[in-house]
């Protein structure tokens, strides 16, 4: 409670006997109005002054006068500009422009009012400690007080609006202590008759007994008490998701020079962010990493000792980076490679690449549908780009010295060997066919240190070819990435005789009966060593509205027609996709949803060994064309239901099956909305698969 002059009382219900005794008198603490009505006058709330001091008191080297109000309140008036500044135990003021001006005295107890209740001639005492404080000068000196309040009787007063039956009150009050080694000693004693609905209608007072100067200062009307200035440090440029953001408000100032307090609210996120600011009364707080992407702001108020303050905020955007390199995704024309950001000429490659392979980067990478291929090897530069090797360098990522072939046979025989090198990067295929009934048993010697090889046989009956033999080389990590030609030898031997022949046949390298095949030509070296070379495949996926199931079979990642690469993130971050799920190999459901932080996912890449099922919202269907480097990793199939991938077409399901040990096939038809199926032991005419497409995504049962 900040008021020191006697409180005002108001009466609530007054019993008045036959006799015309008062008995009690019910009463409650009342503050009057603006207006206050004195010997039947109308008078200007708190601007009578009945005594003013011919004196000039120097405060803080400023002439000033006291003077006493018609309360008994001591009073300092200053002369330089006319603004009242304290008033010994009055309330603060506040003056428009300046703020709360005096100083105050806080009560302990509060300063209390009369009792609810009280009988003529009945007086109720308080008394107490005080604390007087200034706090322009910090100042803070203890006082006491003692206080009264006696009720004398029922009286009836005229005053200018009517004639009134009033509680007639004294209240006295004294303050003692010692402020800056000046003894204080002030005194007051009123009187007041006060009328329930009116509040005060009559006073005496009687004035202090003595006067001491306390604190006070003035300061010219143009300098006094401005406002503080709010005031937030610059943020960074770009904000990542993995940033912690701090807000810094320590550069907001007070041109007096006075302590600030400082209040922070975030005022706008992103639907769905749970992020908070880590005070919200500190100069400095932080938002800490992890904040989901989308529009920021926060608002800062700054208020001063003098309860002025001044506002201002701050917007922001966090932006998703999911390779890390502080490109936000919608500005890195590769936001799933770190390495890489900008692609200016909008040709599929990156500058930073075109300028240390080309010295520019306006190198036109593509023409029309067509990459370039700078060094004519057969690998364009867009794929050079994706596996890493020189485009102006004939440097095969992988190959094959064919030394040592042999076909016998009774029967001229015709023995094709298909190098289809669909695995550049890590491991390479050879397909090896034959015709009219010849067996091939095969054998690759002479592999590295940290190569293997793996061989499978298919039954007979894929357009009359007996059998088909494949050979897997596949290649650890950190093994050597290139064969050389004397490291390999291929031997085919025929183990069957269909027909009469004059002579056995022998076939070396020499006579390029080899037909490797990449990017869509023939390459046979001079010195007779085949050269693997990476088959680019282009599928066109349409997406329906609803769930599509499908598969990502590429080895690295897959980019679409305009050379943007196709990541999880892309992937969700277009507008028609909502979410995406796979079945794990312990059967569990993983997902990955849009609008929700990467390392909440449980999908952050593509296994292009899986199937995926995916969402999408818009109601027409889209297209998409996705070119990359097919795997040719085998897929594992489990006992029970599994969820895969298609890396290559199959026409002959029931070989596949057979030799799988699979029972049923099943695909979504998103198109019609239906699942279409293959089941081991139904007629053909009634399943509605026929063939495994590359791209598609597939339930496969395998029996134990």
């Amino acid at each position: 409670m900040r008021q020191v002059h006697s409180p005002f009382l108001l009466i609530t219900n007054t019993h008045v006997l036959a006799s015309g005794t008062v008995n009690t008198a019910d009463w409650i603490a009342f503050n009057p109005g603006n207006e206050w009505t004195l010997n039947k006058e109308q008078q200007a709330w708190n601007t009578e002054r009945s005594y003013i001091g011919t004196s000039l008191i120097p405060i803080n080297g400023v002439d000033t006068l006291p003077f006493h109000d018609d309360d008994g309140l001591v009073e300092y008036f200053t002369t330089s500009d006319g603004v009242k500044l304290h008033r010994l135990g009055g309330l603060s003021e506040y003056v428009s422009g300046y703020g709360n001006l005096d100083y105050h005295v806080d009560f302990s107890p509060a300063l209390p009012y009369a009792p609810s209740t009280m009988s003529p001639g009945q007086k109720n005492n308080f008394s107490g400690t005080a604390t007087y404080t200034f706090p322009a000068y910090s100042a803070n000196y203890s006082l006491s007080y003692t206080s009264s309040t006696e009720l004398y009787g029922i009286e009836q007063v005229d005053t200018v609006l009517g004639s009134f039956s009033s509680a007639k009150v004294k209240v006295e009050f004294t303050i003692t202590g010692t402020i800056e080694g000046t003894a204080i000693n002030s005194s007051t004693s009123a009187v007041f008759w006060l009328v329930k609905g009116l509040g005060r209608v009559k006073r005496w007072t009687e004035h202090d007994n003595q006067v001491w100067v306390l604190k006070s200062t003035n300061i010219a009307e143009s300098s006094y008490n401005q406002p503080p200035i709010a005031s937030i440090s610059a943020l960074p440029t770009v904000i990542v998701e993995t940033d912690t953001l701090t807000l810094d408000a320590s550069s907001s100032s007070d041109p007096e020079g006075k302590t600030l307090s400082y209040r922070w609210a975030l005022t706008d996120k992103p639907a769905g962010s749970t992020s908070a600011l880590s005070s919200s009364n500190s100069s400095i707080v932080n938002i800490a990493a992890g904040a989901l992407a989308g529009q920021y702001q926060a608002e800062l108020t700054v208020t001063d000792s003098f309860q002025q303050s001044d506002s201002t905020s701050v917007s922001w955007t966090i932006y998703a980076d999911t390779d890390g390199d502080r490109t936000p995704d919608t500005q890195d024309a590769f936001p799933s490679d770190g390495k890489y950001s900008s692609d200016s000429d909008q040709d599929g490659l990156p500058d930073k690449w075109e300028q240390e392979h080309f010295s520019s980067y306006t190198v036109a990478g593509k023409n029309n549908t067509n990459w370039t291929d700078t060094d004519q090897d057969g690998v364009d530069d867009l794929t050079e780009f994706t596996l890493g090797t020189d485009p102006n360098t004939v440097d095969l990522p992988t190959s094959l010295a064919i030394s040592d072939i042999t076909l016998s046979s009774n029967q001229t025989g015709k023995l094709e060997i298909n190098i289809t090198p669909t695995l550049a990067i890590g491991a390479m295929r050879l397909d090896l066919k034959h015709s009219n009934k010849i067996s091939i048993a095969s054998n690759i010697q002479g592999l590295p240190s940290g190569w293997s090889t793996t061989i499978s046989v298919l039954p007979p009956g894929i357009e009359n070819i007996e059998s088909i033999t494949r050979i897997a080389l596949s290649r650890e990590a950190g093994a050597e990435s290139i064969l050389s030609p004397a490291l390999l030898s291929l031997i085919a031997q025929s183990t069957t005789i269909e027909q009469n022949s004059d002579s056995p046949i022998s076939l070396t390298d020499t006579t390029r009966i080899f037909t490797p095949e990449g990017m869509g030509q023939r390459y046979i070296a001079d010195d007779g060593a085949a050269y693997l070379r990476p088959v680019k495949t282009e599928i066109t996926y349409t997406l329906h509205n609803g769930w599509n199931l499908l598969s990502l079979p590429y080895v690295g990642t897959p980019v679409t027609e305009l050379g943007n690469a196709i990541t999880v993130a892309s992937l969700l971050s277009e507008s028609y996709i909502d979410s995406l799920w796979t079945l794990s190999d312990q059967g569990n459901w993983e997902g990955a949803i849009a609008g929700v932080l990467p390392q909440l996912q449980d999908i952050t890449s593509f296994n292009p060994l899986q199937g995926y099922w995916v969402n999408v919202t818009t109601i027409d269907p889209i297209s998409k064309a996705i070119s990359g480097v097919l795997t040719s990793d085998q897929v594992t199939l489990h006992a029970g239901w599994n969820l895969i991938s298609a890396p290559i077409q199959v026409s002959d399901l029931p070989t596949y099956i057979n030799a799988n040990n699979i029972e049923s096939i099943w695909t979504w038809d998103s198109r019609n909305n239906r699942w279409l199926a293959h089941i081991e032991g139904t007629p053909e005419f009634l399943n509605s698969i026929q063939s495994i497409d590359a791209g598609g995504g597939y339930y496969m049962y395998r029996s134990e």
